[in-house]
């Protein structure tokens, strides 16, 4: 009798965890920026604490930039990139978590929001807010002087 609860338990545990994954996947891959809890999610949508990237050169060269600073930073990994997103993993050096960090394009405004969303738990301890303040830093750095 143990035996079979336990297997049904772990059958509902994988089930519940294959539809949030899916369910985070398909939020994803939307403009969606918004952050369902703010506990452990951070964005640059107004009322934010965290203003978007701004930029004075070309949209064009603005993500070109960016794109380069993600490459070159050991914790995150690019996943997709476009001309208008970027779709990154970040992870924390010594617990190995995962954050879900997005950037888009707002070329009209010359600005680029972000969102970065832990993948697990209910509080990230601040980690995202520091690590988008530290890319919003060095990405000030890089500006192209006119």
């Amino acid at each position: 009798m143990k035996m079979i609860f336990l297997s049904i338990t772990m059958i509902l545990t994988a089930c519940s965890t294959t539809r949030a994954s899916t369910s985070m996947n398909a939020t994803l891959l939307t403009n969606d920026m918004n952050c369902r809890r703010s506990s452990n999610c951070v964005n640059s949508r107004s009322g934010s604490e965290l203003p978007p990237l701004a930029f004075s050169d070309t949209p064009a060269q603005a993500m070109e930039r960016l794109h380069q600073l993600l490459l070159h930073d050991p914790q995150m990994q690019v996943t997709s990139h476009t001309d208008k997103q970027i779709d990154a993993v970040a992870t924390t050096p010594w617990l190995g978590f995962k954050d879900d960090v997005r950037f888009v394009l707002d070329a009209p405004a010359r600005q680029i929001h972000y969102r970065s969303m832990s993948r697990v738990g209910r509080y990230d301890f601040g980690k995202n807010a520091s690590r988008l303040r530290d890319i919003a830093n060095r990405f000030a750095q890089t500006a192209i002087a006119k």
